[in-house]
Parts: structure tokens; C-alpha cells; sequence
């Protein structure tokens, strides 16, 4: 499996804190390793809460230093865009937005093509119709699989 170069892969999970806190996340991602132990990732997902829906889309670095390991640690940094789409009782900061994001993911190498991944992300999303500067700090935690080839 460290010879593989290319990954698809989905998760589901939430965001734990934040204004979109206990929304629901669906993701699927496309990756390429150049290296073992570095890759990229395409990532494009939709988020659903009770008030609120929307989408998001990013390109993360994939660092994972023990590959070779069948539970290998993985840290990921990227950014991106996020956009909310139905917002009827809330009025946030925010509609469509660049965000920066870093995180920890644990795969588990399941056979010949196979991995399980758990993943918890942190995302600081700045406003740029906020004059002042502030960020959002969003939370997220995910469970999902990849295959690769």
C-alpha cells in the first residue's frame, strides 16, 4: 500500500463547535502521493444542520511520516472556500468565505486497498465582510473510508 499513489475516499461527521455547531458533514476527497510520506488532497463536501446547509471545498497537504505503519498518524494543513446556503432563523457573519485548515487523521490500513480514517480538523474562517478582523474558529471530527490504486 505504500507504493499506491492515488486515494478516493468519503467521511461523514460534525462540526463540534462554532456557529455550525452539531451540523452534519459529508465529504469526498480525491488524493495523489508523490511521495510516501507526502501527498495532496482534493477534498469537496456539503454540510447539513437543522437551520442551516451549505458546502465546502478545499486542497490539503497530506503529511503522513510512517506510512508504512497499519495505524499511521497523518497531520493535514490546507485551505479553502466555504459557502452557506439556507440560513432561515439565523443571520451569520458570514455567506461565502476562504478558510484555513489543520488537523490530525489516523488511518488504519485494512488489507490491500483499503484504509479507515478518523479525522479531527480545526478551521479558522475570516469574514471579509467583517471590517474588525475577527475569525470564526470552527471544529470538526469525521469517520470514513478510502481505497486506493
Amino acid at each position: 500500500y505504500v507504493k499506491n499513489r492515488w486515494r478516493v475516499g468519503a467521511t461523514v461527521g460534525t462540526f463540534l463547535s462554532g456557529e455550525l455547531q452539531d451540523a452534519e458533514v459529508f465529504t469526498a476527497s480525491l488524493a495523489y502521493k508523490p511521495l510516501s510520506w507526502l501527498g495532496g488532497e482534493i477534498e469537496w463536501g456539503r454540510f447539513y444542520g437543522l437551520d442551516i446547509n451549505g458546502s465546502m471545498a478545499a486542497f490539503n497537504f497530506v503529511y503522513e511520516p510512517f506510512s508504512y505503519w497499519r495505524l499511521s498518524p497523518t497531520l493535514i494543513l490546507g485551505g479553502g472556500e466555504l459557502s452557506v446556503g439556507v440560513q432561515p432563523k439565523q443571520v451569520f457573519d458570514f455567506k461565502k468565505e476562504t478558510f484555513f485548515n489543520y488537523g490530525i487523521r489516523l488511518n488504519y490500513y485494512l488489507g490491500r486497498n483499503f484504509v479507515v480514517r478518523g479525522e479531527y480538523r480545526g478551521i479558522s474562517l475570516q469574514s471579509s465582510s467583517d471590517q474588525s478582523g475577527t475569525s470564526e474558529e470552527l471544529g470538526t471530527w469525521s469517520f470514513g473510508f478510502s481505497t486506493f490504486f
